[in-house]
């Protein structure tokens, strides 16, 4: 009997410690970690971890870790911070291959830096809400946008002090939206939840698979978890300014540029 008490004693440990967030348990510590991993450097956005969604119709996220490279169909998480970067790249995929610096991009899809254009401010931004790289139509298929809009998530994870970051494509924004609207109605911040993103396969008309994030909410957090979280929120946000845009893959392009005009486009029929 003693034998048995001991274990079920050992699972309740385990059950405890399983519950703890390392990030929220060593906030207080964080700029002395970072300073002693770095030799005194810095961590930005662009140093973190980013996901991106899998090619090809995929259900499985692949996730870093010190043993290397994981695949998990759920991506559980505390979401601490939010951007919505834009990018715009002049050359297309066939000719870059992938992976180039975008020729302009905003950090919060509100003002632009980069291309040239009439009505730029004298500091060479501009406003990405009448920017016409913006518009749907204007790609070079005359359907999506040429200015790709995203999102960046900032996800801190069970097992890891810095929070990764989980870019979101057009095709993912429509149900992040309205998980977070979800979130608002029930009075509940995109950051009192422990968040879950599995992946659903989709499939444009011209045949191409591709696939979509789709958000739901595990638990809401505890009290002590909620102010643990707003001090480490307070810790990491500086390192967490900007957000480097990334050129997708392109059947993401080409999958996307089919959703943006579905879901986006004008409807004339009246007109016409």
């Amino acid at each position: 009997m003693a034998k048995a008490k001991n274990g079920n004693g050992s699972k309740a440990v385990a059950k405890t410690q399983k519950e703890e967030w390392l990030g929220l348990v060593k906030a207080d510590d964080l700029q002395e970690l970072v300073s002693m991993n770095l030799g005194g450097g810095t961590v930005s956005s662009f140093d973190l971890d980013r996901i991106q969604i899998p090619t090809g119709g995929s259900s499985i996220w692949t996730i870093p870790t010190l043993e290397g490279e994981e695949g998990v169909k759920e991506l559980d998480g505390i979401i601490i911070h939010m951007t919505e970067p834009r990018a715009f790249w002049s050359s297309g995929f066939d000719e870059s291959g992938g992976g180039t610096p975008p020729d302009c991009q905003s950090d919060d899809g509100v003002t632009g830096y980069g291309v040239r254009q009439e009505g730029e401010t004298p500091d060479g931004s501009h406003s990405c809400a009448t920017c016409p790289l913006a518009q749907f139509g204007s790609d070079s298929r005359g359907r999506g946008q040429a200015c790709k809009a995203q999102k960046a998530v900032f996800m801190l994870r069970q097992d890891t002090l810095l929070p990764i970051v989980l870019m979101l494509p057009p095709t993912s924004l429509g149900q992040a939206k309205k998980y977070f609207l979800r979130l608002l109605s029930h009075n509940t911040p995109a950051n009192g939840v422990v968040t879950r993103w599995i992946l659903e396969k989709e499939q444009n008309p011209d045949g191409i698979k591709y696939s979509k994030a789709i958000p739901t909410s595990v638990r809401p957090l505890t009290k002590d978890e909620l102010s643990a979280v707003s001090k480490y929120t307070a810790a990491i946000k500086p390192y967490l300014e900007s957000t480097r845009p990334v050129q997708p893959p392109q059947e993401v392009v080409d999958a996307v540029e089919v959703v943006e005009a579905e879901a986006d486009e004008p409807d004339d029929t009246e007109e016409e």
